[in-house]
């Protein structure tokens, strides 16, 4: 009919929604080892917003971590699931060269200890 389909460049999120994001899919709370040696403390002071959530967004704006990651959701996805207890900071992985290809195996392995790794086939 009446629609067609027309292949539309698409843009990556925003850096406040990018960072949103990203802290919704850590699995850590992110300590000073992960910001402070992108900002100096009398630089905190000045960010928008007075929760804490808000503050940390700011920061993670122009993080090296998020800059690499250019707004793409999955990249960011994909990124946040490597935030794990006893895992890197982020700039430690932001300087991974395999940031977006070594979770692939932990997403594989984590599945295979889900309750949903047994297949059925249907009649």
């Amino acid at each position: 009919g009446g629609t067609k389909v027309v292949k539309e460049p698409m843009g990556g999120l925003s850096p406040t929604d990018a960072s949103r994001l990203f802290l919704n899919r850590i699995h850590r709370r992110l300590d000073a080892a992960d910001l402070s040696a992108h900002r100096d403390s009398e630089d905190d002071a000045g960010a928008p917003g007075t929760s804490l959530v808000e503050r940390t967004c700011w920061q993670l704006c122009s993080h090296p971590l998020m800059t690499r990651l250019a707004g793409h959701p999955g990249n960011i996805c994909v990124a946040a699931a490597r935030v794990t207890p006893g895992g890197p900071s982020l700039y430690a992985l932001a300087a991974a060269e395999d940031l977006l290809n070594a979770s692939e195996d932990a997403e594989i392995s984590a599945m295979a200890g889900s309750p949903m790794r047994r297949l059925r086939s249907l009649p």
